[in-house]
């Protein structure tokens, strides 16, 4: 079986291939946002704060894709270990007259006697966490996107009444 390098620098190669233009999104430096008066500002500062939440959005989007193939690579990755390892401590309990363990002390033991398995699940871990924070901040810019766009929508509503 490839390793997680190989599989992922083979992803990479024909990721590549498809040869359709990345975007480039320029990280500003952090900003300060007092959300609570977006209705006193300025046109102006409004499409700002659209694009800047729109585009770091999408750059969150895209990061997320990158952890999520990450994660199924990994996911697989040790669910095949893991496989393995199984069909190996069946064999040798089987010639054993002793109980066979459950498939939670299976796993346990595989992952202590087989450390890229180890190392993996923990991979797995991390990668989950760093989803889960880099979701929760994507979800911080779709709200402040949707919020800002809310202000524009009231004053462009608000402009057409008083024609």
């Amino acid at each position: 079986m490839n390793t997680i390098n190989e599989i992922t620098t083979k992803i990479d190669k024909e990721y590549k291939e498809i040869n359709v233009p990345e975007i480039d999104i320029k990280i500003a430096p952090k900003i300060n946002i007092d959300t609570e008066h977006l209705d006193n500002c300025t046109n102006l500062q409004l499409e700002e704060y659209l694009l800047r939440f729109g585009s770091y959005r999408a750059y969150l989007e895209t990061y997320l894709a990158g952890i999520e193939s990450k994660h199924s690579i990994l996911e697989m990755c040790f669910q095949e270990g893991l496989n393995r390892a199984f069909f190996e401590l069946n064999k040798k309990y089987a010639s054993t007259d002793g109980r066979k363990p459950t498939k939670e002390a299976l796993q346990g033991e595989a992952l202590t006697i087989n450390s890229v398995l180890k190392k993996t699940k923990q991979d797995l871990i991390e990668n989950e966490g760093l989803f889960l924070k880099v979701k929760g901040l994507r979800d911080s810019y779709r709200v402040l996107y949707d919020s800002v766009s809310r202000v524009v929508a009231l004053r462009t509503s608000s402009n057409k009444e008083q024609i």
